[in-house]
């Protein structure tokens, strides 16, 4: 039973898509993996989630997945999305997630679904789901509502490091974009920090990693894959739960680094531009009690 506030749709059926041309999304399964966000008495906020194992069947063809989110039956608008890359390998799943916070109005229902798509045209077959079957590893869609004390930063600008020394962290955005500022809580509690983001390398070898800083200390990172292959992006997803001190306020950052020293570069964001798959950070603070 989840909790008060929280639904899920999952599927441990195996997706096929072929033929895609890299530009229409297309539902991944319009029945079954899709939420209906009932209308509420008063404005609230709603944290997407979509998580699939994707993967193709041909070299050289990515794998966009992405969250879509229509009010009172109009039409679908894309609220967030990651590329899983496909230049690494053909049957090579990637365990991609994305998330996106995005505000709900007083007295509107809401329909989350789950699409996808290639990043190029292509004659080849992309999928989700890995395994052997019949029971594949689950699609999913989860839609969180909580009335107050949600705060996101996100950014679909695509970001550049050039010659990490593999040691020093530094801020994805040097305009403080991608920061979040905690005001002092009443009393101890332990908050939410989520961070996601499409993280890729130019250079063979060079692994990617994300860290989340709370008050300029690391307090957790994830190293996302780049000897796989060049341009080749991996949804990376990094989350703690982090207890803050009563009266104490912080300051939440996303920073990264490579994971050994390089002359080359990676990057965060993936597509064609100029709206890159965003970068985000979110915080969650629970009610109190």
């Amino acid at each position: 039973m989840l909790p008060s506030g929280i639904q899920s749709a999952s599927s441990q059926a195996q997706y096929l898509l072929a033929g895609s041309d890299g530009t229409t999304w297309q539902d991944i399964d319009a029945a079954t993996l899709a939420l209906n966000i009932p209308s509420g008495p008063a404005p609230a906020t709603v944290v997407l989630s979509g998580n699939a194992d994707l993967w193709t069947e041909r070299p050289g063809v990515n794998q966009d997945i992405g969250i879509f989110l229509s009010a009172a039956g109009g039409g679908d608008q894309l609220v967030g999305w990651k590329e899983s890359g496909g230049n690494a390998g053909t049957f090579s799943p990637n365990a991609a997630f994305v998330q996106a916070v995005v505000p709900l109005a007083a007295g509107t229902s809401y329909i989350a679904k789950l699409k996808w798509k290639t990043n190029v045209s292509t004659p080849g077959t992309i999928r989700a789901g890995a395994g052997l079957g019949p029971e594949y590893s689950p699609t999913t869609l989860t839609a969180q509502v909580v009335a107050s004390g949600t705060s996101t930063a996100s950014s679909s600008s695509q970001y550049m490091l050039s010659r990490s020394d593999g040691t020093t962290w530094q801020d994805i955005d040097q305009t403080a974009a991608l920061t979040v500022a905690i005001p002092a809580l009443p009393a101890d509690q332990t908050i939410l920090i989520s961070a996601n983001a499409d993280l890729w390398t130019q250079n063979p070898g060079i692994n990617q990693d994300l860290g989340i800083f709370v008050n300029d200390q690391l307090v957790a990172w994830k190293e996302s894959g780049g000897f796989a292959g060049t341009f080749s992006p991996n949804a990376a997803f990094v989350q703690i739960a982090f207890r803050a001190v009563a009266d104490q306020p912080y300051v939440v950052r996303l920073e990264w680094k490579s994971n050994i020293p390089t002359a080359g570069t990676i990057r965060a964001g993936a597509g064609l531009g100029p709206q890159y798959s965003p970068t985000s950070l979110t915080v969650e603070i629970p009610p109190a009690g």
